[in-house]
């Protein structure tokens, strides 16, 4: 569950009155355990919960291999490469030429989007690293899995005007 590598880069690029910054992250070599796909793949849970399309894939499979489960069991099926880059934040803003007004020396609008983009394969919710087991009472002995309890990254959108007097 922790990764061999992680990186940040972060780029400033400026033309006339524009600019923009850049913020993107990376971590590599770490693995999660996709507990959401433990408990929703389970085509038995149907009578109780909605599962995931995925789940009659078990179903197709033949006694030969995996046969159905009672009850969510888990397995190196739910071990998944967590690597990912994410474009973290983006921000473009434009600096007003104001000349004309008298008070004001400098005006510049803006706008950022946090969590912009997520590149990688996991089939998770979430592909960052976890370094303690929030449902095992903060065990930091038991990183890696990512629980049912976790919820989407939202993508924020701001809007920004600043003024220099």
């Amino acid at each position: 569950g922790l990764p061999d590598h992680q990186i940040g880069f972060t780029n400033n690029i400026s033309y006339k009155n524009w600019d923009m910054t850049l913020f993107f992250q990376g971590v590599f070599g770490h693995q999660l355990v996709n507990t959401f796909r433990l408990f929703y793949e389970t085509p038995n849970q149907i009578s109780s919960y909605n599962v995931l399309d995925t789940a009659f894939d078990w179903v197709n499979r033949g006694s030969e291999n995996r046969t159905l489960r009672e009850s969510p069991q888990f397995s190196d099926v739910y071990v998944e490469n967590g690597d990912f880059v994410k474009l973290q934040n983006v921000t473009i803003g434009y600096t007003i030429p104001v000349s004309r007004l008298e008070n004001i020396r400098r005006l510049r609008v803006s706008a950022s989007i946090n969590n912009a983009f997520t590149i990688t394969n996991y089939k998770g919710i979430n592909p960052e690293p976890r370094y303690v087991d929030s449902s095992n009472g903060d065990d930091p002995l038991a990183p890696g899995i990512e629980r049912r309890n976790e919820w989407f990254t939202s993508r924020t959108f701001t809007l920004g005007l600043n003024f220099d007097f």
